[in-house]
């Protein structure tokens, strides 16, 4: 599997939102893999300084 890396702009003040995206992009992973889909969530890197969000997935291709 390769790895994908998703990344978001969260502003400071949104930090609390970033980590819930992060446990919102685990179940979305978790839900497709549940369906066939190979597809894994690894984790999430909130770098607040920044205001940057980043997701790591593995999967099969880019479409998962």
């Amino acid at each position: 599997m390769a790895s994908f890396l998703v990344e978001t702009s969260v502003p400071r003040v949104r930090r609390r939102e970033a980590r819930e995206a992060g446990r919102r992009a685990r179940a979305a992973a978790e839900e497709l893999a549940g369906e066939g889909i190979r597809i894994r969530y690894v984790r999430t890197t909130i770098l607040p300084e920044d205001e940057m969000c980043f997701h790591l997935f593995e999967a099969q291709s880019v479409e998962a």
